[in-house]
């Protein structure tokens, strides 16, 4: 991915301002970009990079940003997008919870505290790979980096974004239930 935007660089590096500014979204810029950024400016050290954080569509011909990275289905109007990678969904929880509860089968998972949205993620889930969705979802949440949180807290088992909860697998706050993974009808995109 980050070699995708290195090569939509190419077209920018005439410039004489060699900044470029990308809007993203804050948990993907915490979660994703920043970590990659020593590497990829090292790679680049001629540019200078702005970020900017935000959830708001880009309107690219009234705001002075280059690119963003977006996640969606990869068709806005009026913008070229390309693919960098897709998302996976993975059942998540804390080293504590699952001390607690054990790593259960797939088809079990409805029986243990859930968080999310019952409506969307989790429907899929249990459609795809079997189960029974609880009749109440301890709690929901309009932000993935705040279900992210609250699963590594210990408060239930939440379906992470791959690209976001990596970070906090890899801090040992949450572990992946199973190995099994949904893709998601989204992915992400230089736009």
């Amino acid at each position: 991915p980050l070699d995708a935007i290195g090569d939509a660089l190419q077209g920018l590096r005439s410039r004489s301002d060699r900044t470029i500014t990308l809007s993203l979204m804050p948990s993907m810029a915490t979660a994703w970009l920043v970590p990659r950024l020593p590497e990829f400016l090292g790679a680049h050290p001629e540019l200078g990079l702005n970020l900017q954080s935000s959830t708001r569509v880009v309107d690219f011909e009234r705001e002075p940003v280059d690119m963003a990275l977006r996640l969606g289905g990869g068709r806005w109007p009026g913008v070229r997008a390309e693919l960098l990678f897709p998302e996976w969904i993975v059942p998540v929880a804390s080293p504590d919870f699952v001390k607690r509860h054990g790593k259960p089968a797939l088809e079990r998972l409805g029986e243990l505290p859930l968080l999310g949205d019952p409506s969307e993620r989790w429907r899929q889930w249990f459609d795809k790979f079997g189960g029974t969705p609880p009749k109440r979802y301890v709690a929901q949440f309009d932000d993935t980096e705040t279900l992210h949180q609250a699963a590594a807290q210990g408060m239930g088992v939440a379906l992470g974004r791959w690209t976001l909860a990596e970070p906090l697998i890899r801090a040992g706050r949450l572990l992946p239930l199973t190995r099994t993974r949904l893709q998601a009808d989204f992915a992400h995109y230089l736009v």
